[in-house]
């Protein structure tokens, strides 16, 4: 075990970065700032991201664990999901993104603002899958969609030719 020994104890020696990791470090802030430059939000809106994502205990955890690591086991499924994707995971400023997607605290607002438009599940899911993410999104629209009183008062009816027995169908 002397080596193992020996590597517990590395953490304490002294690191100075090489000029390749500070050119690399560089980069890596300018694509951040890129990334939220081009997302399709006003400053405000920036502003109110940041300020939801600080506020948000489950963001405020994934964000402890991006710094710290996982745990190899979460009684939240939440954390779970967010471990399987925490390489892709970056923290932008207070903001967190996932392949340019924003990590959302602030589901039901923003879910009520993209199905304004009674757009049904699908292009509701597309919608949302361009510049947001968070575990279990596509459930939680399809559920919001189909428990939609206006939708399913106005969605079209299969007709019996069609061999649909699925129930009503909105676009």
């Amino acid at each position: 075990m002397h080596v193992t020994d020996a590597l517990t104890r590395a953490y304490k020696l002294p690191y100075e970065p090489t000029s390749r990791d500070l050119e690399m470090s560089a980069d890596i802030d300018v694509r951040i700032h890129s990334l939220l430059y081009e997302l399709p939000a006003s400053n405000s809106k920036m502003d109110e991201f940041c300020a939801e994502t600080a506020a948000c205990p489950e963001l405020s955890r994934v964000r402890q664990h991006l710094r710290e690591g996982f745990p190899a086991k979460s009684s939240s499924w939440q954390i779970t999901a967010y471990s399987k994707i925490a390489s892709d995971i970056v923290d932008a400023g207070g903001i967190l993104l996932h392949q340019n997607r924003i990590l959302l605290s602030m589901r039901e607002s923003m879910l009520r603002q993209l199905y304004e438009g009674h757009l049904g599940i699908e292009k509701t899911k597309s919608f949302a899958c361009q510049d947001l993410w968070w575990p279990g999104m596509k459930s939680m629209i399809a559920d919001v969609v189909g428990s939609c009183v206006t939708c399913s008062a106005h969605c079209r009816q299969p007709t019996a030719a069609a061999g649909d027995s699925n129930g009503a169908s909105c676009s």
